[in-house]
């Protein structure tokens, strides 16, 4: 259903046509602020640490330079909960791609580690 959303990918070598390269547009991630709620979003940074809430939810930290934004995957209509394991799972470390929508909690985040 939705395992071409995400999985392992073939290693970019930057061996594509150089104009292809150029044309994606990656949001800094300290860029992402409140004053953007509700638009969407392309990060490319590395993953800091993530946390699965049972099997529906996983909270993911990705850090750019000295910059962090929290990341929520919840499985629903589009988002299997394969996905959701796959995303716990990706080694810390790793430099992932992830396309969202900036939301303002409605309640204050309590911890982010």
């Amino acid at each position: 259903m939705a395992a071409h959303l995400f999985g392992e990918r073939e290693l970019n070598r930057s061996q594509c046509d150089p104009e292809t390269r150029f044309q994606k547009k990656w949001d800094s991630v300290e860029s992402i602020t409140e004053a953007r709620h509700g638009q969407k979003c392309l990060i490319r940074a590395r993953l800091q640490g993530s946390r699965t809430a049972g099997a529906n939810l996983c909270f993911i930290v990705l850090r750019e330079r000295y910059a962090t934004v929290q990341c929520v995957l919840r499985a629903d209509e589009t988002i299997t909960k394969g996905m959701v394991k796959y995303a716990s799972k990706v080694p810390n470390e790793s430099i992932v791609e992830i396309v969202g929508t900036i939301m303002k909690p409605e309640d204050a985040v309590q911890g982010c580690t």
